[in-house]
């Protein structure tokens, strides 16, 4: 038997061991798929879910005035809370608002009976409750709700029953397979040749 052919080329080891290195740190790599990632959960927003989200209580539209957007109303809080975070070898992203996890998996919110105290309401001379007018200028039977400087006032006390509130899931924090084929080109594309596009 011969002996084996030994091959050292020192421009293959040199890339071998460039390799090795990205991958003991891809945090260039991870930092565009977290941004890839962000980008991702936007479009779930922009979109209203892939696949489409529940649409809005008719309660809520009637108080919005629209069925559209679902999660992005005044001021985009929860669309402008995703942030990305990576480090060496993960990319994540997630949001600090409070209510985002309820919004994205759904629940139900449970209210315990309460109490309102002190509703003050405005009263004439003669104490009777002050009434809203209406557009024909007669009174609609709604009171008036005194503000801290008015003199004549009614001051009452009510009770909240206990309620639930139920939230459909709608997950804006999901990335569809084609995203997901996204990032592994990107790791692969940066693992083999140290770029991310």
């Amino acid at each position: 038997m011969s002996d084996p052919i030994v091959w050292n080329d020192a421009r293959v080891r040199e890339q071998l061991d460039q390799m090795a290195g990205r991958v003991e740190d891809a945090s260039e790599a991870m930092r565009r798929i977290s941004e890839d990632l962000i980008a991702s959960i936007h479009l779930n927003f922009l979109q209203e879910g892939r696949p489409p989200w529940t649409p809005l209580a008719k309660s809520t539209v009637r108080k919005r005035g629209s069925a559209h957007p679902i999660l992005r109303g005044p001021g985009a809080r929860m669309f402008n809370s995703i942030t990305p975070s990576f480090d060496a070898d993960s990319a994540t992203a997630g949001s600090n608002v409070i209510y985002a996890a309820i919004q994205n998996f759904g629940g139900a919110i449970e209210r315990a009976a309460h109490s309102i105290v002190d509703l003050r309401h405005r009263v004439d001379a003669k104490g009777n409750l002050v009434r809203q007018l209406g557009k024909d200028g007669k009174p609609t039977g709604r009171a008036v709700f005194a503000k801290a400087g008015h003199k004549r006032v009614r001051s009452t006390h009510a009770t909240v029953d206990a309620y639930s509130i139920t939230i459909p899931a709608r997950q804006f924090m999901v990335v569809p397979d084609s995203d997901v084929d996204t990032f592994v080109e990107t790791l692969r594309n940066f693992l083999v040749s140290g770029e991310t596009r």
